[in-house]
């Protein structure tokens, strides 16, 4: 008697198997939904920004070794 009915084993291992499934399938959908998170206009938007400080830093610092040559110092 498994959960108050009596069933047999084959029974039991087929719902076992069905519920296995199905949480596959429900990892599966939220992978599928992280993957398209990621590609979203709000996740690249977050990657353009990071892209655009990272030009600015570069940017930043060929402005400051320009400034640093005409002073004279060398790094």
């Amino acid at each position: 008697m498994i959960w108050g009915k009596k069933i047999s084993y084959s029974d039991f291992f087929h719902q076992s198997l069905i519920d296995a499934v199905s949480r596959l399938q429900d990892d599966y959908d939220a992978c599928l939904q992280t993957e398209r998170n990621l590609q979203s206009g709000h996740v690249n938007q977050r990657f353009i920004h990071s892209r655009t400080m990272l030009a600015k830093n570069k940017q930043a610092y060929l402005m400051r070794q320009v400034r640093l040559k005409d002073v004279g110092i060398r790094k």
